[in-house]
């Protein structure tokens, strides 16, 4: 007597979703090598009636995915960043190996282990970033608005000047002509 928990329709729903997940990571170019021997080993087991097994491989493939998935989106974002960091002349060695071991991983289908290094790398990079600007960079990146500012900066300067002398000159006037009123009184 053999008791299954889980029916032929039920297996089949899952390992459909599990071909679904290989052909969308294949899309997205995610490597599939272990992954497609995960999903051979969940059709066997399923042909085999060891339908339990056949359930925990087609999760097992489907989680894959979704950390797949994940990885990939912190690959983009932390590329972004270090490319920003690159821009601004920050060194950023620490998040760059991080990223390397999560590359390596990723090739490897090893998803968690990528995951964990990307989230390890990502809190590297706040690290090695935190107020820290590279001066020579700033300008070359934004020497317009340096530019900008210093023009905007000698009008002020110029028109406080030239406010600065009308005051002075009604200041000394102010004075002659009490001095005039003290010399007619003598």
């Amino acid at each position: 007597l053999n008791i299954q928990e889980k029916s032929e329709g039920e297996i089949q729903e899952l390992l459909d979703k599990a071909t679904e997940a290989i052909n969308a990571m294949q899309l997205a170019k995610i490597p599939i090598t272990k992954t497609s021997l995960l999903f051979d080993q969940a059709q066997r087991a399923a042909e085999s009636g060891k339908y339990n097994l056949a359930t925990q491989l087609a999760k097992q493939i489907v989680d894959k995915k979704s950390k797949a998935f994940s990885v990939q989106t912190l690959f983009n974002e932390i590329d972004a960043k270090v490319a920003e960091a690159d821009k601004q002349g920050i060194s950023i060695q620490g998040t760059k190996q991080l990223l390397a071991v999560a590359q390596q991983a990723f090739q490897q289908e090893d998803f968690e282990v990528a995951l964990q290094s990307l989230n390890e790398a990502q809190l590297t990079y706040i690290l090695e970033t935190k107020s820290k600007i590279n001066v020579f960079r700033f300008i070359i990146n934004y020497w317009w608005a340096i530019l900008l500012g210093l023009a905007f900066l000698l009008i002020v300067i110029y028109l406080t000047y030239i406010r600065i002398i009308y005051f002075i000159i009604n200041y000394r006037l102010a004075n002659l002509s009490k001095e005039e009123e003290t010399i007619y009184r003598l």
